[in-house]
Formats: C-alpha cells, sequence, structure tokens
C-alpha cells in the first residue's frame, strides 16, 4: 500500500471509531466559474442556509427549482438553496457586489433619509435593519463613504448575503413557499410579476444532475 493510500486509510478508521463525521463535500455554485475567489461567498452562504435549515426546508415549493429536491439528503439540500441564493443574486445584480439602483417609487430611506436605493449582491437597503436583527448595514459608518464607495458596510457581500438570507427565511417561515404574490421582498421570485426569473433561476439549479428526476 503507497504512503497516501495508507494516510487515506488511517483516517478513515479514525472518522469511523472516533465518531467524527468529515465535512461534506459540496458542489461550487455557480457564482464560482471563473471566479474561484468566491468560494468564501459560497461557504458562508451554505453556513448561513445551515443555521436556517429547519425553517427553510418548510418550503413546499423547493420542487419548482430542483424537481427532486425531496429525495435529497440534507448537504444536498443545502447546496440547492445555496445555488438559490447565487441564482438570485445573478439576477439582482449580476454577481456585483457594489451595485446600486435608486428606487424613487419606494420613497425615502428611513435610515438615510435619502431615496430608497437597493444595493449590493441582493439589492438590500438600510431600511431592513429597523426590523431585521440579521441585517447588520452600518449607516453612521457608510455616511462618510460617496454612494458607490465600497467599504460601505452593505456592500460587504457577507454582511449583505446573512441579511438576504435571513429574509429569505423569515418569509418561509411565515408562508412556506419561496413564490409568493405577496409579501415577497424580490420581484425576481414573486409570483406573476414582469421581473420574475423563476426559470430562468430553475435552470442554473438544474445544471446539477441531482436535481433531474430520474
Amino acid at each position: 500500500m503507497t504512503n497516501w493510500k495508507k494516510i487515506v486509510s488511517g483516517l478513515a478508521a479514525l472518522f469511523l471509531f472516533s465518531g467524527i463525521v468529515p465535512a461534506a463535500i459540496h458542489k461550487p455554485l455557480a457564482w464560482e466559474k471563473n471566479n474561484p475567489k468566491r468560494v468564501r461567498w459560497s461557504d458562508h452562504v451554505r453556513e448561513q442556509i445551515y443555521r436556517n435549515f429547519e425553517v427553510v426546508d418548510r418550503a413546499h415549493d423547493m420542487d419548482l427549482f430542483c424537481p427532486n429536491y425531496y429525495n435529497l439528503n440534507r448537504d444536498e439540500r443545502v447546496d440547492v438553496w445555496a445555488q438559490l441564493i447565487a441564482g438570485m443574486s445573478w439576477f439582482e445584480s449580476g454577481w456585483n457586489k457594489k451595485a446600486r439602483m435608486a428606487e424613487p417609487k419606494l420613497g425615502i430611506d428611513q435610515v438615510t433619509g435619502k431615496t430608497v436605493a437597493s444595493e449590493g449582491l441582493l439589492q438590500l437597503s438600510y431600511t431592513d435593519t429597523l426590523w431585521r436583527n440579521y441585517c447588520e448595514f452600518n449607516w453612521s459608518q457608510d455616511i462618510q463613504f460617496e454612494e458607490d464607495d465600497f467599504r460601505k458596510t452593505i456592500f460587504d457581500p457577507y454582511i449583505n448575503l446573512t441579511c438576504g438570507v435571513g429574509i429569505l427565511t423569515s418569509q418561509i417561515k411565515k408562508y412556506e413557499r419561496i413564490v409568493i404574490k405577496d409579501g415577497a421582498y424580490w420581484s425576481v421570485i414573486k409570483k406573476d410579476h414582469r421581473n420574475n426569473k423563476v426559470p430562468q433561476i430553475r435552470k442554473i439549479i438544474t445544471e446539477w444532475d441531482m436535481c433531474k428526476v430520474k
């Protein structure tokens, strides 16, 4: 037996007899293609999904995105949720962590006192901090920066993604669905909305064979 095989065999025995479970091997998410540094975004999103898994897994319509979802194990399901976030992020910001769009139809942001703007990977706003304690955008710090300054906390991909997963989790806790007509935060997953991107997000997710019904 070669040395490396002995090492692998020894580690397997260690896991077996110690009760230690090796970390799950996860699939790379869509935003990692041609940008391997984004694996950190993927790890962070999965961490948030694991924390909220018992709630998000109650969604009755995940098979809209992954037809084989209910036959998957927990780690595979977490990957599907993470890919959903990556897909939503593509249609919200093009994976540009500094994406920013003013939303005059939404009025004045209660935190900034300026026109509401959707910002970052999941196009969130400072107002979200008022009723969601998992959204930790710091306007008192960000006020010193220009609107497109990368140092703004709302542009931080990890802070932005944590907030976004929290919002989606809250929606599912209330409605037990991802795609709803009233109460949906993002138009890309809003039922019957002109900006609905459910088929396109589904296409991103079903590139994985595990999501296809055999």
